[in-house]
């Protein structure tokens, strides 16, 4: 056979099947597909909320050894109590009564602690302001007290921290 009718007919046989395969695609253009719609997601379920009792306090009971069981019962004698006398005001070397104060924040601005001041004193605080030379500006802070007994300025100390958030300073006080 002749090498150019070899040729011609393999390339008639390749455009065939490339026919055969991509023909059918071109006619079939406008065949829709169904998609499914409905949910995969299951629907929500309904919890009732379970209250949960705290268990009872256990009662916690000595324990006895087998001489101690059999003495005869004494009550013991009250302890007294210690009442702690409050704290007596001393004086530093100017012959000025020791305080306390707490340091409550501080600001740049004098107008920002003048208002947290007044935000303090609306809340029932005695708060004040003191402006200190720091470097080359001005420190202003807010100050709430003075206290002479330190146990309560502490006490006032805790309750502000917690009240406000913050993390005040016990400071002495110097007029």
């Amino acid at each position: 056979m002749d090498d150019g009718l070899k040729q011609r007919l393999v390339g008639a046989l390749v455009l065939t099947a490339l026919a055969v395969i991509f023909l059918p695609t071109l006619f079939h253009r406008e065949q829709q597909e169904n998609v499914d719609q409905t949910s995969q997601i299951p629907v929500k379920p309904r919890f009732e909320p379970v209250v949960i009792e705290p268990p009872p306090t256990p009662v916690i009971e000595p324990i006895v050894t087998q001489e101690e069981r059999f003495q005869p019962a004494v009550k013991p004698e009250p302890q007294p109590q210690v009442q702690t006398a409050p704290e007596v005001p001393t004086l530093d070397s100017e012959n000025i009564p020791k305080a306390w104060v707490l340091q409550v924040a501080s600001f740049k601005e004098e107008s920002r602690a003048v208002a947290h001041a007044k935000e303090l004193m609306d809340k029932g605080y005695r708060a004040f302001v003191r402006s200190t030379k720091v470097g080359d500006g001005t420190v202003n802070r807010v100050f709430i007290g003075p206290n002479i007994d330190k146990n309560s300025a502490q006490t006032l100390k805790l309750e502000v921290d917690k009240k406000l958030g913050i993390n005040s300073l016990l400071i002495q006080f110097s007029p």
